[in-house]
């Protein structure tokens, strides 16, 4: 109530919120690091196992905790499910399928490697899906299977993608300055319920609401399209040119880029069972 989305992490930066709830990938080039964790099929498949490498690397990288407190205290961080592809009438087994398809797709990396995979990406809030595929307005989605779940789309898509697409941060932050206002005994409270602990809870939540959205979507005659390893590979390839974009765009003499996406993906395959 005191921000839109769009303007609730300058709301926390300024005070007038106290704490925000951030989903990063809204706000362009303020997570760069963070974001890393989004890059595609990177191995990222479960909220867990994101948040436990994201966590790890926090506590071993200036870099990120830098990125994170610079200007806010961050109390959570975590991932949403992962993200798959839906679609209402065509299924999609390889990359040849996608030509020309017509997918929402959150802002970011989601909507730059459907245009590489040869879709056509659209912006559009959760809300407004149901009606735009029920239209024909769009021909599917890219969207977890919870949000799958929570505004009913199962309704309005038959065949979902299941490639590991990617998962996005979610923060919890609050203004530096209300920080440093509380007293130590409410900062110690407010610690206890925050950090690694606490933000693996959340993910593991996320991780089941998830799971019911499957068995939803199972339930309600949606089939779950798994590509082949020859397939996959066509997904990949696009997908690895993007993260050695990412790589390029952000090496620098304070900060090396490719040690820290090695280093992330090391600690993704070893929270794979998460």
């Amino acid at each position: 109530t005191l921000a839109s989305v769009p303007e609730a992490l300058d709301a926390v930066k300024t005070g007038a919120a106290d704490i925000a709830w951030l989903f990063s990938s809204l706000y362009p080039g303020q997570f760069p690091i963070t974001e890393a964790v989004m890059l595609p099929l990177i191995g990222a498949r479960t909220p867990p196992q994101a948040a436990s490498a994201l966590w790890d690397i926090y506590e071993e990288n200036e870099a990120l905790r830098n990125e994170l407190n610079r200007d806010f205290r961050m109390l959570l961080m975590y991932s949403n499910p992962i993200n798959r592809i839906a679609t209402r009438a065509k299924p999609v087994n390889t990359v040849a399928d996608l030509n020309g398809l017509k997918l929402r797709a959150p802002a970011g990396t989601a909507t730059d490697m459907v245009a590489a995979w040869g879709g056509v990406p659209i912006l559009m809030g959760p809300g407004d899906i149901y009606t735009a595929l029920e239209r024909g307005v769009l021909d599917g989605l890219v969207l977890e299977y919870s949000g799958i779940k929570s505004f009913k789309l199962y309704e309005v898509s038959k065949y979902y993608t299941a490639i590991d697409f990617f998962t996005g941060p979610f923060l919890i932050l609050m203004n530096n300055k209300t920080w440093d206002s509380l007293p130590a005994d409410l900062q110690e409270i407010v610690m206890k319920e925050s950090g690694r602990a606490a933000s693996i809870r959340f993910a593991k939540t996320f991780q089941g609401d998830a799971d019911s959205g499957l068995e939803i979507i199972k339930a309600n005659g949606g089939t779950v399209i798994t590509p082949n390893d020859a397939a996959l590979e066509g997904f990949k390839a696009a997908a690895k040119d993007y993260a050695q974009a990412w790589i390029n765009k952000h090496q620098s003499d304070k900060f090396d880029a490719k040690a820290y996406f090695n280093r992330l993906v090391e600690l993704l395959a070893k929270y794979k069972d998460l």
